[in-house]
């Protein structure tokens, strides 16, 4: 359980004091593992929506984002949480896939 004194500055049960401003702008590394093994690692602020991460990331690699689809541990990763919604910790891998229609020989 944490303590926060008038200052902003909060003591936690590990005898740590941490700072709100920290808090916010707290960065953590992201790694998003294309279908063809590459992996890019972007650093980002936890707080930051996903989906400016995963519209860099098309853009790097001259993807159509609309036909990405993003996953973590094999759950879709919706672009409008932030890393601190979905409990990302540093370090932590995205599959970036893509969705595909068709299909059907008409056989």
């Amino acid at each position: 359980m944490s303590q926060t004194g008038s200052n902003g500055v909060g003591a936690t049960g590990s005898g740590q004091i941490v700072n709100r401003a920290e808090l916010r702008e707290r960065r953590i590394s992201i790694h998003i593992r294309g279908q063809d093994g590459t992996r890019l690692t972007f650093t980002i602020r936890h707080k930051l929506k996903l989906s400016v991460l995963f519209h860099n990331y098309c853009r790097r690699k001259q993807f159509d984002y609309r036909t990405a689809r993003f996953f973590h541990e094999g759950l879709r990763v919706l672009g409008k949480y932030s890393a601190a919604q979905l409990n990302l910790e540093d370090g932590a891998e995205i599959s970036c896939m893509f969705h595909q229609t068709g299909g059907g020989g008409g056989f």
